[in-house]
């Protein structure tokens, strides 16, 4: 429990330590916080569980894990952006500061858009899991005409396989066509004939089914309405037809006499490739059949809530209110107590403690390079100073002096910044130069 109380007090996007110096109002605000990120943490849950479902078509042990992998993944990131709303606290430049205590600013309007279109994303999936049995109808008239579509491109494969098999048919009596048997040659091909203009009418026709119901998309009358599903009925009727109108060729084909001699051999081939091609048609409406029946359409679906069910943008809107409200309760707590006072303070005098020990740091580091340095320098001016002093001893002490006031070791860490380690004004010594001997005094104050 003492966890689980750990992890809920994480939720609300800053130091539960400094949230509990605040007042009633803004403790109450964090409060709202936490439980607009848990109910975060559960919708996507729910959300990708539902996800995981639909798509792989019920199975129950993707559900749990996957959804709570996303709804982590989700919570992570949101608990990111919820540390970084807030003003700036460190002394900044005018401009900056300004800009950054506007809660319109570019970074702002980023992050509300980025969490924005992640909550359309996941509302998405909750609109489905909601509201699918309100849109099976308009889904059924989906599938209509989805059947359609590709019982046409079948047939037109079919028709350009059956006119195929006619050429070949014709190509073979060719050369034994004359004028006194054309006649007998195209009555013994009229049922192949026959067959390719029925497929070709029923082709077109519900080709302009199609063409007529893609037209009518979009109009909500019930007069259109009416039409449309006048229509669609229609091409379910053609489907019906086209599919018996297979299996009736396929049982003539079976019942067709072959003649004797050498046309024998064409007939057979032709009606061997015939049955072949039909058998196929029928092959290819069966396993269509059985993926519709299996295929749930979850795109589809999806888009037809969108387009047709107003409640869908209602909960794609609450959905984005839950996400973007957390955002807006952090901002506002800047006026409901003293928690970024505390805070401000509580950063001013970590950065000013971390500088103190880096510039101690540097300094000792500084002064142990410079202690060096005047270690070989002394060493090196030594042995001159000596001479020095055997010819002129008061110029030896002189020097002597000099050269150890050169060689201190005291130094310390210039600041470039007058208000380090902010760095947000620059030092400035200001000297007075009303004349060019002040500015040779400042250049060269021992010369002169």
């Amino acid at each position: 429990m003492r966890k689980l109380k750990r992890i809920y007090l994480t939720l609300a996007g800053e130091d539960n330590q400094l949230i509990q110096r605040c007042n009633g109002n803004a403790k109450r605000t964090f409060a709202a916080i936490r439980i607009l990120v848990l109910t975060i943490f559960l919708g996507c849950c729910i959300s990708a569980g539902s996800f995981m479902f639909y798509l792989f078509q019920g199975n129950k042990w993707m559900v749990v894990p996957v959804g709570v992998v996303w709804a982590l993944l989700v919570t992570n990131m949101y608990l990111l952006l919820l540390h970084t709303v807030t003003p700036t606290l460190l002394p900044v430049k005018n401009k900056l500061l300004a800009r950054a205590r506007s809660f319109f600013s570019a970074a702002m309007l980023f992050r509300l858009l980025f969490m924005s279109l992640l909550a359309i994303i996941i509302a998405q999936p909750i609109n489905v899991l909601c509201l699918s049995p309100f849109v099976q109808k308009s889904l059924n008239k989906y599938k209509t005409e989805y059947k359609g579509e590709m019982t046409i491109a079948a047939d037109s494969a079919l028709v350009a396989g059956e006119c195929r098999c006619g050429r070949d048919l014709h190509r073979a009596d060719a050369a034994t066509i004359t004028m006194e048997t054309r006649g007998l040659i195209e009555a013994k091909h009229a049922w192949l004939y026959r067959k390719i203009a029925e497929d070709s009418a029923r082709l077109f026709a519900m080709q302009r089914m199609l063409d007529s119901l893609k037209h009518w998309h979009g109009r909500f009358s019930d007069h259109w309405k009416h039409i449309s599903d006048s229509v669609r009925l229609q091409l379910e009727v053609a489907l019906i037809k086209e599919q018996q109108s297979h299996a009736a060729f396929l049982l003539q084909l079976q019942g067709i006499d072959l003649v004797d001699g050498g046309e024998q051999a064409d007939m057979s081939y032709t009606r061997s490739a015939l049955q072949n091609l039909i058998v196929a048609r029928m092959n290819n409406d069966k396993r269509l059949r059985v993926l519709m029946e299996h295929s749930n359409f979850y795109i589809k679906r999806n888009q037809i809530i969108l387009n047709e069910n107003p409640v869908s943008w209602i909960i794609t809107l609450v959905v984005i209110g839950v996400f973007l409200l957390p955002i807006y309760l952090k901002y506002s707590i800047r006026n409901k107590g003293i928690f970024y006072d505390e805070k401000e303070r509580l950063e001013r005098d970590m950065v000013l403690e971390y500088y103190r020990d880096f510039k101690s740091d540097y300094l000792l580091a500084f002064r142990h390079c410079i202690m060096q340095y005047n270690t070989r320098s002394r060493e090196k001016m030594l042995p001159w100073l000596e001479k020095v002093r055997d010819i002129r001893p008061d110029v030896y002490s002189k020097l002597l002096q000099q050269l150890e006031e050169t060689l201190k070791d005291d130094v310390e860490k210039y600041e470039y910044w007058a208000d380090h380690p902010f760095r947000t004004v620059r030092k400035y010594d200001a000297f007075p130069l009303s004349e060019q001997s002040d500015l040779l005094t400042l250049i060269y104050p021992a010369a002169l």
